[in-house]
């Protein structure tokens, strides 16, 4: 797993993003997992653990726009709510370098 960042629901369950896999779920008692979202996400947000919203991996991002989604845990349906190009990642395309190498520029 390459977690990306934690967050804690409103419940106090902790929930965190894989960037490969999606978002998980941790029960703090049991420590038992739960993969709720099942794909790549860099970051996502949850109150009641039932509604999601989250953004797609920076690893695409030089491919494909942003993307932000919107997920309804009940129905297991996702809606894509956000599309837009970064202009900074085009020019680090353009210029055959990471965002990172851009960053130590």
């Amino acid at each position: 797993m390459q977690y990306c960042h934690d967050l804690f629901s409103e419940d106090g369950q902790v929930c965190f993003v894989d960037y490969k896999t999606g978002a998980f779920e941790c029960d703090v008692d049991t420590r038992e997992l739960n993969h709720v979202w099942k794909r790549p996400l860099c970051h996502c947000h949850t109150i009641d653990r039932m509604l999601w919203v989250g953004d797609n991996t920076p690893y695409v991002w030089a491919q494909r726009p942003c993307e932000t989604m919107f997920f309804d845990r009940e129905i297991g349906r996702e809606w894509l709510c956000n599309r837009a190009k970064c202009a900074i990642f085009d020019f680090c395309v353009k210029l055959k370098l990471t965002f990172c190498q851009l960053l130590e520029l």
